[in-house]
């Protein structure tokens, strides 16, 4: 009886991280190819997990690694957020002096 339900149980812990792994993937908007890139495995290893085929050795560092995936993406999110706010303020100012030179024109030809 406690045979049957451990391996119910890790069937049941393989099936979640293969799904994890694949959703965090797949949330990234990474491919298998990529996500092996990331994490240094074969493109078939980052497949078998997700498939459930067998399980990375050390799970939690995989988990580890995609949060900071994911947080790598928030920034780089915020960077570019950040980066179109001056872009933005810059053609503001810029706009601002156009209408300026532009009523100096007009008001020089008016003359």
């Amino acid at each position: 009886m406690g045979k049957a339900s451990d391996k119910e149980g890790k069937s049941t812990a393989k099936k979640s991280v293969g799904k994890e792994i694949q959703a965090a993937r797949r949330a990234l908007g990474l491919t298998q190819e990529q996500l092996a890139g990331h994490f240094e495995v074969d493109e078939m290893t980052i497949s078998r997990w997700e498939r459930d085929t067998f399980l990375p050795q050390a799970i939690g560092a995989i988990r580890l690694a995609l949060e900071c995936l994911r947080l790598q993406r928030l920034l780089d999110t915020n960077d570019i957020l950040s980066s179109l706010d001056q872009r933005r303020a810059e053609l503001d100012a810029f706009s601002a002096r156009l209408k300026k030179e532009r009523a100096k024109f007009e008001k020089s030809t008016r003359k």
